[in-house]
């Protein structure tokens, strides 16, 4: 038998053990030819005992079976999260690549617990830029958020797999490459460059395509909800859009439904269903509907000042602090601190929270504080059409 990794790569055929069952056999005597085998191939074969046991393993000349390679695994313990339904499994959209098995040993153990990318310092410099550019939003303000824990817990950037994620990185096609060919999300200006609500609501672009559709930094944001949830339909009521779960993970409420915690993520009723709010499995915090918020396993506490515990960022969430290990957010780094903030990053050359917003620009470079290093990305390379106030320009 042939193992790999832990999964079968092929299939070994056992043959026959031929022998005595009492453990002893005469010596040869004459007549005795030992053990004819026809094979279809060589036709028939004879084997001499000569007085010793026979062992033969009769092997099918045939191509291993490949099952492909083992899923990558994280163990990591999780702690007991109150008012948590049952296990509603892996995702149903079978988008695999952006969970993390968790070896879980309290009472719901062997629940499926999504977790951060785990994308290299390098990796979330590009996501964030991208991000930032085309969202309109400050690129140094982004990258900031995205070294907290507390960023992946919601939003249109968190709700798209890991996969998806690091294959958009790649894109050097402007917005139109990273948000529309890999993120499926369409962007265009709001009229006038304003909006009256950021709740647009659902719309039917075509039919079975539902997208959820919001407005913010005089952006018309859409968001099919195929690629966010693996349904196509979308939910909205007054102030809220969503897209509806999969079946396991909602049901039927009414506006006037509390919020409800739901396999690790806070739920609250948008259009008659549970829809997503905010995914506390992410950062290993408890999902607390008294709180209406991802609460932290530690001692009460006030404030939102990140600071370092040991080599974790501990953070104030939902009234309770809360460690994480920096490298689980971001591979390689650990906490730091510097003038008088703490971040994850890999050294204390800059300060991320007392950088420049926009950034600053070497001609078509954009300089970035990222993880405490200074950080140089080429607009152009990135497919934007340069470097100016506010980060890359489009």
């Amino acid at each position: 038998m042939i193992v790999r990794n832990g999964w079968l790569a092929g299939f070994a055929i056992a043959g026959m053990l031929v022998g005595c069952s009492d453990g002893a056999r005469p010596g040869s005597a004459t007549g005795d030819v030992g053990l004819v085998i026809n094979t279809p191939d060589l036709g028939p074969i004879m084997l001499s005992d000569a007085g010793e046991t026979l062992d033969i393993v009769i092997a099918v000349d045939a191509p291993p079976t490949d099952f492909g390679p083992l899923p990558d695994v994280v163990q990591v313990d999780r702690q007991v999260v109150p008012n948590d339904a049952a296990d509603a499994g892996a995702r149903p959209d079978g988008a695999a690549p952006d969970l993390v098995l968790v070896t879980d040993t309290g009472p719901d153990a062997g629940r499926t617990l999504r977790s951060f990318c785990g994308f290299t310092q390098a990796q979330m410099l590009a996501l964030a830029v991208r991000t930032a550019t085309c969202f309109n939003e400050p690129p140094q303000q982004v990258v900031e958020q995205m070294f907290r824990p507390s960023y992946w817990q919601g939003g249109i950037i968190p709700s798209r797999p890991c996969s998806i994620l690091g294959a958009a990185l790649s894109s050097n096609g402007g917005c139109t490459g990273f948000l529309l060919d890999y993120l499926k999300i369409a962007v265009q200006p709001a009229p006038g460059g304003t909006c009256a609500s950021p709740v647009i609501g659902c719309r039917t672009p075509a039919p079975g395509h539902e997208t959820a559709t919001t407005c913010r930094n005089g952006l018309i944001i859409s968001e099919e909800c195929q690629y966010v949830t693996g349904t196509s339909e979308c939910l909205s009521s007054a102030g809220a859009v969503g897209c509806r779960p999969q079946p396991a993970e909602t049901a039927a409420c009414s506006e006037a439904s509390p919020a409800r915690c739901y396999n690790g993520r806070l739920q609250r009723c948008v259009g008659g269903a549970y829809v997503h709010t905010l995914d506390c499995d992410t950062s290993l915090t408890t999902c607390d509907v008294t709180a209406n918020n991802c609460v932290g396993l530690g001692a009460a506490c006030t404030g939102d000042t990140d600071r370092c515990d040991g080599t974790r960022i501990q953070q104030c969430r939902g009234g309770r602090l809360h460690s994480n290990d920096c490298s689980f957010l971001v591979a390689g780094s650990t906490c730091r601190t510097l003038g008088g903030h703490s971040f994850c990053g890999t050294a204390t050359e800059c300060d991320p929270a007392s950088s420049p917003p926009g950034g600053t620009c070497e001609g078509n470079t954009l300089v970035l504080c990222v993880g405490g290093t200074l950080q140089r990305v080429n607009c152009v390379t990135a497919g934007f059409l340069g470097c100016g106030v506010g980060g890359c320009t489009h």
